[in-house]
């Protein structure tokens, strides 16, 4: 009987400590992030942003996570802000400065790649890429070249951008 109470005891001052352990996938996902990081690959994890019809229907907004290679910019530089939806959108508006090539190249690149990008955004500090955080180390290095690619499809200079595509 005493083992019994004892063997209780100790699985329920066990049980809280397992309970605060990483699982192996939340561990997976904090080694993809920090693999974005040694990239310079800035990580943000948030609401997906809709898109105009999601809005207007108010759909739930679903959890997402967003790589984003910054770059080296004025403050006084602009730069037409855009958000693209490659599974839904063919085209962006012709405010945003980028040509329907320019558009399909980028879709090529996103398909090539393997990757599940629900969006990719443009702006002021960088390019952005919404996506499901699935795989190992080699997606984050495929999303980095990724960025590069559409970095070069959009005609941004070298000199501007601030991640690697590569860890060595």
């Amino acid at each position: 009987m005493i083992w019994l109470i004892l063997l209780v005891s100790f699985a329920l001052v066990l049980a809280p400590v397992m309970w605060i352990l990483p699982s192996p996938a939340q561990k997976s996902q904090a080694k993809m992030r920090e693999c974005a990081r040694k990239l310079s690959l800035q990580v943000r994890v948030g609401p997906l942003p809709q898109t105009h019809k999601q809005k207007v229907r108010k759909e739930s907004s679903d959890q997402g996570v967003c790589y984003t290679a910054l770059l080296r910019r004025k403050i006084t530089d602009t730069v037409p802000a855009w958000q693209w939806w490659p599974e839904v959108e063919t085209e962006l508006p012709a405010a945003a400065g980028v040509s329907p090539q320019q558009l399909a190249a980028m879709k090529t690149a996103i398909e090539q790649s393997g990757l599940t990008v629900k969006m990719v955004e443009y702006n002021h500090t960088g390019l952005s890429c919404w996506w499901r955080e699935t795989g190992e180390e080699p997606a984050v290095l495929a999303l980095a070249k990724l960025q590069t690619d559409c970095l070069d499809i959009l005609n941004v200079s070298a000199a501007m951008r601030t991640h690697r595509e590569s860890l060595a």
